[in-house]
């Protein structure tokens, strides 16, 4: 009895210990690295992903959104009126808290305040004091609220007329803004005591108090800086003289996230929140490494059941005959007819049907124009001309092989 030695590409799959029952280790080790492959090329697409996201987001311009900010490129932002007064030689400096314009030197500077409905009546009481060595303490669309936190006995009523309004020359308590108009006024004002109203009260200027505050002038119209409408009118100019008065301007331009007046912030966030959220996130990316579903590699199974080579061409036929397609089953007889006979003859795949006729017709004893007829004539009509062709292919390839 003779014994066939094993190929020795075998050799990969033995190389385990020979005692042990474990499969082989190299196709476990092989399919591990496939599996781990996918999973650091996906890391490195999302890697890389998010460095192309956070290198994106550092080269596009920072601008904020907040309204009155000077640092607003959108319509109602004010970086116009700063850039304006930056390249008039103006020191502009914008601080967002209480404690940081506190912290600087405001001697002969004028304050601008935007959005002083973020501030409580004690940070409004804060920046007034703070305000006093100022030469002019610029207040922007406040409400009767925030102007009584000022500590200034003025009332302020909305007015519906958005229109140009014009400062008459004998009509504006403000010498320095007479023969200008301005436009977008929103509320008028009304002080109790000494002031000089211009535009029909949308512009105030309440006179200063030496050691307690400088000169207040209230605007009406948020128009006079935002960007959208900084051209209309004479606003670009009524912002300048009044912003202008001084090389120094210190803008307190309270957001969202600064403000303390509770009546504009809402209830507040719970302080653990914003990290409660994250860490959740980052559980969820990871249960999706970890649980996500893994493609391995593909595994052989056997079929349940053989199916005989006999079985599937009775199957296949019945399915043409169902189908009723008799030009397509009769061309396909053809097709396996002439590539049988071209290998009989040595001929190569796709050789001229002239030069298989000729071979056919030799072989075969028949007239050319009946083995063309057979191999290539037209398709088959019926059932009955199917039957036909199939017994005529048949008749022929047996006369070619006797």
């Amino acid at each position: 009895m003779t014994t066939t030695a094993k190929p020795t590409g075998a050799a990969t799959e033995t190389t385990a210990d020979p005692g042990s029952p474990r499969t082989p280790r190299t196709p476990r080790l092989l399919s591990r690295l496939r599996i781990r492959r996918g999973q650091v090329v996906f890391g490195t697409v999302i890697l890389m992903l998010l460095i192309a996201l956070i290198a994106a987001a550092s080269l596009l311009p920072r601008s904020n959104q907040q309204p009155l900010d000077p640092d607003g490129a959108g319509p109602t932002g004010a970086r116009a009126v700063a850039q304006v007064l930056g390249r008039q030689g103006l020191t502009v400096t914008v601080v967002r808290t209480e404690a940081r314009l506190r912290a600087l030197d405001l001697t002969g500077a004028t304050v601008v305040v935007t959005r002083p409905e973020l501030l409580s009546a004690d940070t409004l009481a804060a920046v007034r004091a703070d305000a006093a060595p100022a030469l002019r303490l610029v207040v922007v669309d406040p409400d009767t609220a925030a102007v009584r936190g000022l500590s200034i006995p003025a009332n302020a009523e909305a007015i519906s007329d958005t229109d140009s309004i014009a400062a008459g020359d004998g009509g504006c308590g403000i010498v320095w803004l007479r023969g200008l108009s301005i436009s977008g006024a929103q509320t008028a004002y009304s002080v109790d005591g000494a002031g000089a109203p211009c535009f029909d009260g949308a512009i105030w200027a309440v006179p200063p108090i030496s050691g307690v505050r400088p000169q207040v002038v209230l605007i009406g119209s948020s128009a006079v800086l935002q960007n959208a409408t900084i051209t209309s009118a004479d606003n670009a100019a009524v912002a300048l003289r009044i912003l202008g008065a001084r090389s120094s301007v210190v803008w307190f331009a309270p957001t969202t996230q600064t403000a303390d007046n509770p009546a504009t912030t809402g209830p507040a966030w719970p302080t653990w929140l914003p990290p409660m959220v994250w860490l959740a996130g980052l559980v969820v990316i990871l249960l999706v490494f970890w649980r996500g579903r893994r493609f391995g590699a593909l595994a052989r199974e056997p079929l349940p059941v053989v199916v005989r080579a006999n079985e599937t061409t009775v199957s296949r036929g019945l399915l043409y005959r169902r189908a009723g397609d008799t030009k397509r089953s009769g061309r396909i007889l053809r097709d396996a007819t002439c590539r049988r006979l071209s290998a009989y003859f040595g001929l190569p795949p796709g050789a001229p049907p002239a030069a298989l006729t000729t071979e056919v017709a030799t072989a075969a004893g028949m007239d050319r124009r009946a083995v063309h007829g057979v191999l290539f004539g037209t398709d088959s009509a019926d059932e009955a001309a199917l039957v036909a062709l199939a017994t005529n292919l048949q008749d022929l390839e047996r006369k070619v092989r006797r």
